[in-house]
């Protein structure tokens, strides 16, 4: 049974990827770039593959399925059919830093997994402190080493707009007293794990995998590793 404080989809799905936009016919013809990372041959770096061309939203599934689910990312950036922007939510990516777990190790450790729940709870108090409500914004676990919150700003057009900036960096000092040198909230890349998707990482010979999946806020304090590692595991699926 699925642990109350996880809301899973069984897969990918389009609508809770882009659980702000209306997915209207209009809104499906909107492109987005793709990306995937692959961790063979470990334990060298893994090398991101772009897509040569972009895919449309109603196309998007079918992507997914035909590479596997496994770490699979698109372009923060969705374009319309004439070319124009569709901005969509903005990130905090709250990650344990690198120095605190060996890259081969089975996962990062239960205190520092803890800890970057801890960031995630109070960039979530932190939010509310700016208007910014829970049916504006949703939280993910990585899959493996972090969080992501993603959030509307009305005010706010993307991540590079020098106001998200300021807002990232009193994001940060909210959260510095409990222990940002073990986990950062980080500046989000142009382009992000697709949620739903799997996150496949560690050594060849034992492979982890864990979903990308929502959380439910109101039991994050309750969320303990065993859990959060339990209840986002993936067998093995094609």
């Amino acid at each position: 049974m699925t642990h109350k404080s996880f809301l899973p989809t069984a897969e990918f799905n389009l609508q809770d990827e882009f659980w702000w936009l209306d997915l209207d016919e209009s809104n499906l013809d909107g492109t987005v770039e793709l990306g995937r990372s692959d961790w063979e041959p470990y334990p060298e770096f893994p090398p991101f593959v772009h897509e040569p061309s972009p895919v449309q939203l109603r196309c998007l599934a079918r992507w997914v399925a035909a590479h596997g689910h496994e770490n699979l990312h698109r372009s923060l950036d969705v374009l319309l059919k004439d070319g124009s922007p569709l901005n969509g939510p903005l990130m905090f990516d709250v990650d344990i830093v690198e120095e605190g777990f060996a890259d081969d190790s089975p996962g990062p450790p239960d205190e520092l997994l803890l800890a970057a729940r801890d960031v995630t709870i109070q960039g979530l108090g932190f939010l509310d402190s700016k208007g910014i409500t829970q049916d504006q914004r949703r939280v993910y676990f990585s899959g493996h080493k972090g969080f992501h919150i993603e959030f509307i700003d009305a005010d706010i057009s993307d991540s590079n707009d020098h106001r998200f900036i300021l807002l990232l960096k009193d994001g940060r000092t909210a959260v510095s007293d409990i222990g940002l040198e073990r986990v950062i909230i980080d500046l989000p890349k142009d382009f992000k794990r697709l949620n739903g998707t799997i996150n496949a990482w560690g050594p060849t010979e034992n492979r982890r995998r864990h979903r990308c999946i929502r959380l439910a806020e109101s039991k994050l304090p309750d969320l303990d590793a065993a859990t959060i590692w339990s209840s986002s595991a993936v067998e093995n699926e094609s």
